[in-house]
């Protein structure tokens, strides 16, 4: 397996998705509705991430009228809905605690730009030397990413084999809620998201005049964005933590659903995230603050995994993504 060009892949695809997407990108403040970034529980009942045993937690569950949404396979952990008394029962018996924080996507940010400013697509490639991997016969065949997002336009043209085949080779809905019947399979195919496909056709246009930087790439379209939250429509851009966790396992379970039998992703593509004020990413660093995505990201990390997490895209106000802080994380 060629891992150099994978990387080569994911340094342009966030340097140049971060630039290019400023409106979609997703980096967000998920602390920003709460008092707290240290996940209190004010509220009479909610959503939340538990990090430990489901089995040894199902009488207590019970007893306090709560509902598993949720049980992670890969991870130790899972999700349950119930009152802040269930939750602080499960914390005194020792269990991690965690709100399943809602996840938004950026707002567009508009530029004054001139008539001389023009994209030009096919220089991204050659700027970070793919054409010259590819001379030496590394174009990333043979190797499986996960792009973890909004959903991918499988049948676009440019991510499209001359064979008529697509790049995606497996799509999978992460959130539960039939978000594929909404973001896609209309006209016979999936329309995906605007965000999932840039990223796709960064990593793996088959564009002759807009290579991707490995075109030889399959990809696994893992959708955690949902239509709706609390039956609020949202559109497919904004989502929870824990969906993106879900993502995350799926990636490293393969569309068999078994770890480890080779159909796993070689490559989590994460272009979202979240941003925190420095004093809680001092914390984070030092182990006072956990948070389960990260945990998860890193448990992905010890697995073998290359993960590629976007740096920012919080256009002038100088904040990195708060998940860059997942040790081993590129």
């Amino acid at each position: 397996m060629d891992y150099r060009i994978v990387l080569v892949v994911f340094i342009c695809v966030f340097l140049l998705a971060s630039v290019s997407l400023p409106a979609l990108s997703g980096v967000v403040d998920v602390f920003g509705r709460s008092s707290s970034p240290y996940h209190s529980f004010s509220a009479s009942s909610g959503r939340f991430i538990v990090l430990g045993s489901v089995n040894d937690a199902w009488g207590v569950i019970k007893a306090y009228g709560g509902v598993v949404s949720s049980v992670f396979s890969v991870f130790n952990g899972f999700v349950v809905e119930g009152s802040a008394d269930l939750l602080l029962k499960l914390r005194s018996m020792g269990f991690r605690v965690f709100e399943d924080r809602v996840v938004y996507l950026v707002n567009p940010v508009s530029l004054p730009v001139g008539d001389d400013i023009k994209p030009y697509l096919n220089a991204g490639t050659p700027s970070i030397g793919a054409p010259r991997a590819w001379e030496s016969g590394f174009n990333g065949s043979g190797v499986r990413v996960a792009i973890i997002d909004t959903g991918i336009e499988n049948r676009h043209p440019w991510l499209t084999r001359v064979d008529g085949s697509s790049v995606v080779s497996w799509e999978v809905d992460a959130t539960g809620t039939g978000v594929v019947d909404y973001c896609g399979f209309r006209m016979g195919y999936h329309t995906g998201g605007i965000h999932g496909t840039h990223v796709a056709g960064i990593v793996a246009s088959q564009n002759k005049a807009n290579p991707g930087v490995a075109p030889g790439v399959e990809i696994y379209d893992i959708i955690v964005f949902p239509e709706m939250i609390d039956g609020i429509f949202i559109g497919c851009f904004s989502t929870f933590e824990s969906i993106v966790m879900r993502g995350v396992e799926l990636a490293l379970l393969g569309p068999d659903g078994e770890p480890n039998t080779g159909d796993e992703a070689d490559v989590l593509s994460l272009s979202l995230g979240f941003v925190v004020p420095p004093e809680v990413q001092y914390a984070i660093s030092k182990g006072i603050v956990e948070i389960p995505l990260i945990k998860v990201l890193e448990e992905a990390v010890r697995a073998g995994k290359v993960v590629v997490v976007a740096a920012g895209n919080m256009y002038g106000l100088n904040l990195v993504n708060a998940l860059c802080l997942a040790e081993g994380v590129i």
